[in-house]
């Protein structure tokens, strides 16, 4: 299926960031949106404290020209969605 995912992705044009998550694919992606200040900083804690991963949500919103089409303003970025996800690997360490 992977090969049909990224002749999709490739057209629509969707940003986000590679994680290398097994739950959470990685595949061919515009730049990611920018996370804000307190994003960034929740990333890094939960990353610290608890080995989880917060990223950026995958969306078919333009960070740069894709495909003829312009890049999002920053007003269409904020008026669509900006979700954070905080994606809970399966723990499979033993106790």
């Amino acid at each position: 299926m992977v090969p049909y995912y990224e002749i999709v992705e490739k057209y629509v044009g969707i940003s986000g960031r590679p994680e290398g998550l097994p739950q959470l694919p990685d595949s061919v992606f515009l730049p990611p949106m920018e996370m804000t200040c307190a994003e960034t900083s929740m990333r890094s804690r939960i990353k610290s404290k608890m080995d989880r991963t917060v990223t950026i949500g995958r969306v078919a919103i333009l960070t740069k020209p894709h495909n003829g089409a312009r890049r999002a303003t920053s007003a269409a970025v904020r008026a669509r969605l900006l979700d954070v996800f905080l994606l809970l690997e399966s723990d499979n360490r033993s106790a």
